[in-house]
């Protein structure tokens, strides 16, 4: 309803509020009961038709602004977005390292010659609790009866190509990586009947940290690495 046309209402109510009030009389006599006169009638339907149209007005102005802030059921949907506070985000994951080599173990595997050149595989197993991360190659150390130790300067990249990636570069705990080592049957020292064996080699993983194996790897004419990666199945029987 139009606010103006309710306070026009309500305003020539008013006056015709005014012009039907009686004059009251000076005396009245106690015990005297008075008549209603028509005049008083009028006066009191008046009254009653103002309040009326009075409570009206305010439901209406009520109405009106409790429908502007109310949003209808029928205009929800199963779609709605609800807003999701930073309590309710998604939690990160534990924080995955670097594998350190006191939480592997390794253990060298013969894998056979190819076109004169020699494959060691060298399976490392986490045997720590949580996941770590093993990427990159490692470096390799030769180490003699003494104990002394030199670095074989492996050269990245070998003749068999690197194993099959890790998922995520993860190792998990109890799972099993690997890398191959490789060197050559034909060199000029092998050709002069020279042999370069250690009584344990060392493999330093990025980060510094390194594992040890043991391994009868001939390093005379050179040794090369590979990334690190899944271990390769294991080789069947001979005759299977």
């Amino acid at each position: 309803m139009n606010e103006p046309r309710i306070d026009d209402a309500i305003r020539r109510m008013q006056a015709s509020i005014s012009r039907a009030t009686p004059t009251p009389p000076a005396q009245i006599e106690l015990g005297q009961r008075r008549r209603p006169t028509n005049r008083m009638r009028t006066a009191g339907m008046a009254a009653g038709g103002l309040c009326l149209l009075t409570a009206f007005g305010v439901w209406s102005v009520s109405r009106a602004n409790h429908s502007s802030s109310v949003v209808p059921a029928s205009e929800f949907s199963s779609g709605i977005t609800v807003p999701v506070t930073n309590a309710q985000a998604t939690v990160s994951p534990q924080k995955v390292t670097a594998c350190d080599g006191s939480a592997l173990s390794a253990v060298a595997e013969f894998r056979g010659l190819l076109a004169g050149n020699t494959k060691v595989q060298v399976v490392l197993t986490n045997v720590g609790e949580v996941p770590c991360v093993l990427t990159g190659s490692p470096t390799i150390e030769g180490v003699d009866s003494s104990g002394n130790t030199r670095s074989l300067s492996a050269v990245e990249g070998t003749y068999f190509g690197d194993p099959a990636p890790l998922a995520d570069g993860v190792l998990q705990p109890g799972g099993e990586g690997a890398f191959y080592l490789a060197g050559a049957l034909s060199c000029d020292a092998a050709s002069r009947g020279q042999h370069e064996t250690w009584a344990a080699f060392r493999a330093v993983l990025p980060g510094d940290s390194l594992v040890e194996f043991k391994s009868d790897f001939d390093s005379a004419c050179g040794v090369s690495v590979s990334q690190f990666g899944m271990a390769d199945p294991p080789t069947p029987p001979d005759g299977a």
